[in-house]
């Protein structure tokens, strides 16, 4: 029996694997996405520096992956993409997370007094064949991101501690499992701080099962001395350092007396040290953080090197970032995510609207909840279907929690105590703001983005539970033939994660983020220097950049970034022309904000950027040229501006970086150069520039539905050739709110393209401009301006067929676009249409006096003129006192 046991055990596991592993190499990305993804992706391709706090050890393990499926790629026949590569990295992970949660369980259900039989393989299978398809395991799994892999170091922990456990029992204690557990938890902090959550829940447990641990007191102060060095070197705030650093040695001092005085025994002595050793070798990945930020920093002032590296050679990577390596408090900055802030538990970041604590706090927990909802039923399902999912999960969840406490009482304490630190501990540290998607307006205020991937253990926990409320479920079920029927169900249950989360979900053949930050730096003339906005517009140029090779002439300068004195000298390193020495720039950055004369408020970006644009024209600004009025500014500085290199913004950037200098600015797609000639914004454009950009240029890898290839073929050029090199492969990329968000600026600047060509008299080109803004889709609300421009051009060409169809996609209850519209058809002697829209207007506003007139014109000018007396006094009725009015009803009547 145990034979057959076995050989189920490894056929449904391999079963999962094999159809998990499927559907995530269907819908993995073929190259980075956005957010973090380029970031980590570049760093680990080159050895470089991500943002704080570093994941120094996920750089370096994701470089030597790097260089294995270089070597397999060279033999077989798969992607050469760096991206992709390095995603399949996040794969291994997730697989290997169920393959431990699936081996968790059935080592519970073995150490348990049922035993394991095969309702408990069953039930450990249909777990390990949903949790794959949660939605934000999915996600994680798909690209490349941390949460994977600190998840799978934290359930290998787990499962090594319950081995130990499985030791206990048999009287065969092997300690050299916990070693090994708490030296993960120490190398784990090179990727990401959540491994550590599980320290405490094994101390708990430790002293639970194995209580002659609590009168070892050299095991007791190890685990203080692992709480207190992890606070130091990752939580502490500044001032309380030197304090930690006391009891960190203090404890060392106490456990060389304790091994020393021979109140110890051997084999707790060599527990400890050998305990402390691997601590330090966990830790020792952070090293990689000042070493290799050190010599990034030397070789971005070395000359040779950067020719080298704008020749494009793998070498001095421009991501350094914190600069950690520029001393220990950098360093240390860098560990504590210094330039975030101090880390607040309260007030709570939810305490809106005059709420209190218990109000904030219950905010937060809501939205954690919300979020683990989210795993098993999308929130667009809303409906019976969603709540019978919903209920079936957390029934399960909770029952779940009672036969796991009936089965396995001290196992019980350690996962019920894991799941609390994964989920309302992550919640009561994490502090989060409220969700951007909250349907409340009031409450502010609001994260960036949804941040569900901090819970990413805490899901597969979550599942894990599910697993226990299947097997109760099963257990109770006596009859043989409902089992039959309840495993099938179950089982259907089990795969409806895959159908409802792959739209949400899949990555397959998405190359917009690539062909984003490629068309934004190909956007800029050589050697220019682009200011960027946030993440979304600045680690899709990195990864371009750094790993493709593609167009490393132009500095990307990070206005987020461009407020810390670190930046600000790696940008003069890499040429940017700043005229501030290094202990200017830190005096500046020290201080922060500056306030003007005039009570403006000004940041060190808005110093930086008057500094730069001043530099680049050779000239040296006074010290209060840096806070007069922009508009002053543009006209002292920036009329017939002769810089030396090109200077752009990405049209992604808050208006608040230009404002004043608006009208020098000059569209070239979908940046913004910095001009001498003054020109009303957004009239400023270089048209051919754009043009060539948009119709010539920019690639849209995927980005476009195929029935949209029709009309592509009439304004891209060489549409047919690029088409057959792949750029339109017959397949719409997924999108979701941030890529439309992010590609609404090519809608705008093609709209800004189309007025002034028709402004120009160049009717083709406008309509040529409006449809390709269409086809992005992009523009949401906004949408219903450009069927109306477009419709008024095809009246304006009396080609009224094509008016009508874009006439009649505009839902706007605005009774004065209807009257143009009505006036444009009249104009063109189609009375009838002029008509029908001049009533729309007055069925929007019955006292539209533009509605009225047009009416009253249109019949007129049909010869109607008891129509045309009829609505000249249904207006009287509105507005008796029109004398106006009312002597044109007379002059009717009396014909």
């Amino acid at each position: 029996m145990a034979f057959l046991e076995n050989k189920l055990k490894n056929i449904l596991i391999v079963a999962v694997f094999l159809i998990a592993g499927v559907v995530y190499l269907f819908t993995v990305a073929p190259t980075f996405s956005f957010w973090d993804c380029g970031e980590f992706i570049a760093s680990s391709y080159t050895l470089a520096i991500p943002h704080p706090p570093g994941t120094p050890f996920y750089v370096l393990l994701g470089r030597v992956w790097l260089i294995i499926i270089r070597v397999i790629a060279s033999i077989l026949p798969i992607s050469k993409e760096v991206g992709w590569q390095m995603n399949l990295l996040a794969i291994f992970f997730s697989l290997g997370s169920i393959f431990f949660i699936y081996k968790i369980f059935l080592t519970i259900i073995s150490l348990s007094k049922n035993g394991l039989n095969y309702k408990g393989i069953w039930s450990a299978s249909l777990t390990a064949l949903t949790i794959p398809f949660y939605f934000t395991i999915w996600q994680n799994a798909v690209e490349t991101e941390v949460y994977a892999a600190a998840s799978f170091i934290f359930v290998l922990i787990n499962y090594l501690v319950i081995r130990w456990y499985e030791g206990i029992k048999k009287n065969q204690p092997n300690n050299f499992l916990l070693l090994l557990s708490f030296y993960l938890i120490f190398l784990a902090t090179g990727i990401h701080l959540v491994p550590f959550l599980i320290l405490i829940p094994i101390y708990i447990f430790i002293f639970v099962v194995k209580k002659d641990f609590l009168k070892d007191r050299l095991f007791v102060l190890f685990g203080i001395f692992q709480i207190c060095i992890f606070a130091y070197m990752f939580l502490l705030p500044d001032n309380l350092l030197t304090i930690a650093l006391i009891i960190l040695i203090l404890i060392i001092v106490s456990a060389i007396i304790l091994s020393l005085n021979g109140s110890t025994t051997r084999s707790e002595r060599i527990f400890f040290w050998t305990g402390m050793a691997l601590v330090f070798v966990g830790l020792s990945s952070q090293l990689y953080l000042p070493l290799r930020s050190r010599r990034l920093t030397e070789m971005y002032q070395d000359k040779v090197i950067t020719e080298q590296y704008l020749k494009g050679k793998n070498i001095a990577p421009r991501i350094n970032m914190n600069e950690p390596g520029e001393s220990i408090t950098s360093f240390f900055g860098v560990l504590h995510r210094s330039q975030y802030g101090v880390q607040k538990i309260i007030p709570r970041q939810t305490q809106a609207q005059g709420a209190n604590l218990v109000q904030g706090v219950f905010y937060q927990i809501a939205l954690y909840v919300r979020y683990l909802s989210q795993q098993i039923a999308p929130e667009y399902l809303n409906g019976l279907l969603r709540l019978f999912l919903l209920l079936i999960f957390y029934l399960l969840f909770f029952y779940g929690i009672f036969e796991f406490y009936k089965r396995e009482r001290n196992l019980f304490i350690l996962l019920i105590l894991i799941m609390f630190f994964v989920s309302i501990g992550v919640v009561g540290y994490l502090n989060l703001k409220f969700s951007p998607s909250d349907s409340d307006p009031s409450h502010q205020p609001r994260e960036v983005r949804e941040r569900d991937y901090f819970f990413h253990t805490s899901f597969l926990y979550a599942g894990l539970f599910i697993s226990f409320g299947i097997l109760g479920l099963l257990d109770h079920i006596k009859k043989r033939n409902i089992i039959f029927l309840c495993i099938p169900g179950l089982t259907i249950y089990s795969i409806v994660p895959i159908f409802f989360n792959h739209t949400l979900i899949s990555r397959y053949k998405n190359f917009i983020p690539r062909d984003y930050g490629y068309n934004l730096l190909i956007s800029c003339a050589p050697n220019g220097i682009l200011f960027t906005n946030g993440d979304n517009d600045t680690f899709p140029l990195w990864y371009v950049q750094e790993v493709l090779g593609v167009r490393r002439d132009v500095i990307v300068a990070n206005l987020s970034l461009i407020n810390t004195d670190w930046y600000i000298r790696h940008l003069k390193y890499w040429g940017v022309p700043i005229s501030f020495d290094t202990a200017t720039i830190k005096k500046l950055c020290n201080q922060g904000y500056f306030v003007t004369p005039d009570n403006r408020v000004m940041l060190v970006k808005d110093i930086m950027i008057r500094d730069i644009i001043a530099g680049n024209a050779g000239k040296r600004l006074s010290s209060q040229d840096y806070f007069i009025k922009p508009e002053e500014f543009a006209q002292k500085y920036l009329k017939n501006y002769q810089g030396k290199v090109p200077l752009y913004f990405s049209s992604t950037v808050d208006h608040e970086n230009y404002q004043g200098f608006e009208s020098y600015l000059k569209i070239e797609g979908i940046v913004y150069r910095v001009t001498g000639d003054s020109i009303p914004f957004p009239k400023h454009i270089d048209v051919k520039r754009t043009q060539d950009l948009f119709y010539r240029i920019y690639r849209y890898t995927g980005f476009f539905s195929p029935d949209k290839y029709d009309m592509l073929s009439k304004i891209l050029e060489d549409f047919e050739k690029r088409k057959g090199e792949g750029e339109f492969f017959g397949f719409e990329t997924l999108k979701d709110e941030n890529t439309r968000g992010l590609y609404f600026n090519y809608g705008i600047a093609l709209i800004y393209l189309g007025f002034l060509q028709k402004n120009n008299n160049d009717f083709e080109g406008a309509l040529d401009a409006w449809r390709l803004a269409l086809l992005f889709e992009s523009l949401g609300p906004e949408t219903w301006k450009l069927y109306y421009n477009l419709g008024m051009i095809f009246n304006q060409l009396k080609i009224r067929d094509s008016a009508v169809e874009y006439f009649k996609r505009i839902k706007v209850n605005e009774p004065q676009i209807y009257t143009q519209i009505g006036e444009s058809f009249r104009s063109n002697g189609d009375y009838q249409r002029a008509i029908e829209y001049f009533q729309e207007a007055l069925r929007l506003n019955p006292r539209n006096a533009s509605g009225y007139m047009g009416l009253i014109i249109t019949y007129l000018d049909l010869g109607d003129t008891s129509s045309a007396r009829r609505i000249l006094q249904d207006w009287l009725r509105f507005n008796p006192y029109d004398t106006s009015a009312q002597m044109l009803l007379k002059d009717l009547q009396s014909r």
